[in-house]
C-alpha cells in the first residue's frame, strides 16, 4: 500500500535530520521548563528539609498533597489555571512557527524560498499561522459536532438507566471525531506543503482545495494517521506500564523517571519529524499540487491590426 510506503519514508527521511528532531524535542519542554520553575517556587518552601518532603518521597502523597491544597503556602492553582493554559498557547505558537522552517528543510532546493531553516521561517511563518487558523476552526467544529452527538447518548444512557449507551456514545463520538480530523489535519499538511513548495499565500483556498485532495484518496491518509496515532500511543502506554511497577522512593527514583520521559519525548519529536516527512511524501505523491494558488485571470484578448494599420504603421 502507499500509506505503508509513506509512512516509513518518513521515518527514513526523521532518521537523517537528528537536528530538526532537536528543535521538535525542544518546543514543548520551554514550556513545560516554565511550569516546573513556576511550580517548584510555589512548592520549595514547603519541600526543603521538611516532614512534607519525605511523605511525598516515600509514596504517601494523597493525604499530604490534601493538606497542603488546603494551606496558605498553596499557590499552584495560579500555575495548573493560567499558568497552564498559557504555557499551551505558547507552545503552539512556537510549534507553529518553527514549523515553517522544519518544512521548509525537508524540501531542501525544493522550497521556493530555498531549503535554509530560518530562510523558511522568515518568508512562510505568516501563511502557517494562516492555515493553523482555519484548521484550528475545523477542529474547534468537529469537535463541537462530537461533543453534541456523545451527549445524546449520555443522555439516552442516563433515560434509559442503562451504562451501555455511555460506552456507545463515546466509541461513536471518537470514530465520528477520526473521519472528520483527519481530511482537516491533511488538508492543513497539505496546504502548508504547497506554501512552501510554490510561495503562494491563498491559505484559504488551499486547505479546502486541499481537503478536496484528501477526501479523495482516503486509502492514502486514514491508515498513514492510523499509523502514527497507534505508534505514539504504543510508545506512551509502555512507558506508562513500565511506569506504574515502581514507586519513586528517592531522588535518584525521580531522576531517572524523569530521563525516561525526556527518552520518551525524544521519540515522540522523531515520529512528529517522520509525520511531516510523510506528508510532504504523500504531498509529493499526489503532483505537489499548487493549492494556495490565486485563480487566474482571464486574458484579455488582443486585437490584431487590420492591413491598414500596418500599411500606414
Amino acid at each position: 500500500m502507499k500509506s505503508i510506503h509513506v509512512f516509513f519514508e518518513g521515518l527514513r527521511q526523521a532518521t537523517k535530520r537528528p537536528k530538526l528532531v532537536l528543535v521538535l524535542y525542544l518546543v514543548p519542554l520551554v514550556g513545560a521548563l516554565a511550569l516546573s520553575l513556576l511550580a517548584w517556587a510555589s512548592l520549595a518552601p514547603a519541600l526543603d528539609h521538611s516532614l512534607f518532603a519525605q511523605e511525598v518521597l516515600a509514596g504517601r502523597w494523597f493525604g499530604v498533597w490534601q493538606d497542603f491544597a488546603k494551606s496558605p503556602e498553596n499557590h499552584l492553582s495560579l500555575v495548573i489555571g493560567p499558568g497552564l493554559a498559557l504555557a499551551f498557547f505558547a507552545t503552539v505558537i512556537l510549534q507553529v512557527l518553527l514549523s515553517a522552517g522544519v518544512i521548509t528543510s525537508l524540501f531542501g532546493d525544493r522550497a521556493a524560498r530555498g531549503g535554509d531553516f530560518f530562510t523558511g521561517i522568515r518568508h512562510f511563518a505568516w501563511p502557517f499561522f494562516r492555515s493553523f487558523l482555519w484548521f484550528f476552526i475545523g477542529f474547534a467544529l468537529a469537535a463541537g459536532a462530537c461533543g453534541v452527538v456523545m451527549q445524546r447518548f449520555f443522555k439516552l444512557a442516563e433515560n434509559q438507566a442503562d451504562a451501555r449507551w455511555d460506552v456507545v456514545g463515546v466509541l461513536v463520538g471518537s470514530l465520528l471525531f477520526a473521519l472528520l480530523y483527519v481530511p482537516l489535519r491533511g488538508a492543513y499538511e497539505l496546504s502548508r506543503m504547497a506554501v512552501v513548495r510554490h510561495g503562494d499565500r491563498k491559505t484559504l483556498r488551499g486547505f479546502f482545495r486541499a481537503l478536496g485532495s484528501v477526501l479523495r484518496h482516503p486509502l492514502l491518509f486514514f491508515p498513514l494517521y492510523a499509523a502514527f496515532f497507534v505508534t505514539v500511543l504504543a510508545l506512551h502506554g509502555a512507558f506508562g506500564l513500565v511506569r506504574s511497577e515502581f514507586t519513586v522512593s528517592n531522588w535518584l527514583g525521580i531522576f531517572a523517571v524523569t530521563l525516561a520521559h525526556q527518552l520518551v519525548m525524544a521519540v515522540r519529536a522523531f515520529l512528529q519529524l517522520g509525520f511531516m516527512a510523510a506528508n510532504k511524501e504523500a504531498y509529493l505523491l499526489l503532483g505537489e499540487a499548487g493549492y494556495c494558488q490565486p485563480k487566474t485571470q482571464p486574458q484579455q484578448a488582443v486585437a490584431e491590426p487590420s492591413p491598414v494599420e500596418d500599411v500606414f504603421a
